[in-house]
């Protein structure tokens, strides 16, 4: 039997059975390594969706990082039946919800809107496809896709609202990550006034990007010890693909550390004035979309 294991989180250092046989191809540590520093500050309080669940670590990882609840869906009885397994032995099933069932009937019963949806289908099927034109009716409006395929299986720019936001490859497979593409909109809006002050999106390695423009400095704002842990291995990674990039951390203010991203979402579907949380702008379309929802 083979075993991998919950990377941080509550759950970190646990193991988890994958499953064996050449049907199945487990996404490696890698991988998942990878895709949750993309969504690092994404997880927390949210709503995560392990379309293909396999052996569940996806979905697992998420709750140890603290989403509010994962829903694993796969229609073979091996890989539900490890599943259960995997979140009985971490203690996490009482977030977890279990559907056997494939795909395309889970998508069209569902009635959960999900934050964060990972795709990772048998390759080359056209399952992905698929999926993917399914499960946007499944997200909330500031949800994130994540799609992992083979290098040379072509997938579309963008599936309903859903724009290709980041691309990043890994040998032969690449993570493709969908959003509905307003950041860097609103990041331009919020620092219009600042002359000295470009906002630009980018495919690939931070580092590279750096190396490529003439950037030798990274700053990154820090909110809890936490967040340290896992910047600091990054900025170790940046440091050895660039040698001449520096990383400079910078903490919070005590006013604000305790704040996340969920929490201010949670205060405002509730009611609360969030206008202390966040720029005036933010704050209008935050209540604009709640009002069409």
């Amino acid at each position: 039997m083979c075993f991998m294991r919950v990377i941080t989180g509550s759950a970190r250092g646990r193991r988890l059975e994958t499953l064996e046989g050449e049907d199945v191809r487990p996404t490696t540590d890698r991988i998942k390594e990878a895709v949750f520093s993309i969504i690092q500050f994404e997880t927390e309080g949210r709503n995560f969706l392990d379309l293909f669940a396999g052996s569940g670590q996806m979905g697992i990882e998420a709750l140890s990082r603290g989403a509010k609840s994962a829903s694993f869906v796969d229609n073979a009885k091996k890989s539900l039946e490890t599943v259960k397994r995997n979140l009985k032995a971490v203690k996490l099933e009482n977030s977890a919800k279990v559907f056997a069932m494939d795909f395309h009937s889970f998508l069209s019963m569902n009635s959960q809107r999900f934050d964060i949806a990972f795709l990772d289908p048998p390759y080359r099927t056209g399952m992905l496809q698929d999926a993917l034109e399914l499960v946007v009716d499944a997200m909330n409006d500031t949800g994130v896709i994540i799609a992992e395929n083979p290098l040379d299986e072509e997938i579309l720019s963008n599936y309903g609202d859903f724009v290709l936001d980041r691309q990043y490859r890994y040998g032969k497979i690449k993570i493709t990550i969908f959003s509905i593409e307003e950041r860097i909109e609103l990041l331009k809006e919020v620092t219009g006034h600042l002359d000295n002050v470009e906002v630009v999106g980018f495919n690939g390695l931070l580092a590279q990007y750096c190396e490529e423009h003439g950037v030798d400095a990274i700053v990154k704002g820090l909110r809890a010890v936490t967040d340290f842990e896992y910047e600091f291995q990054m900025a170790l990674t940046n440091k050895k693909l660039n040698p001449n990039l520096e990383t400079l951390f910078l903490t919070a203010e005590a006013d604000s550390m305790y704040l996340s991203s969920s929490m201010v979402r949670e205060i405002a579907s509730m009611g609360g004035d969030i206008r202390n949380f966040v720029p005036a702008c933010i704050h209008d379309r935050i209540v604009e979309r709640l009002k069409n929802n």
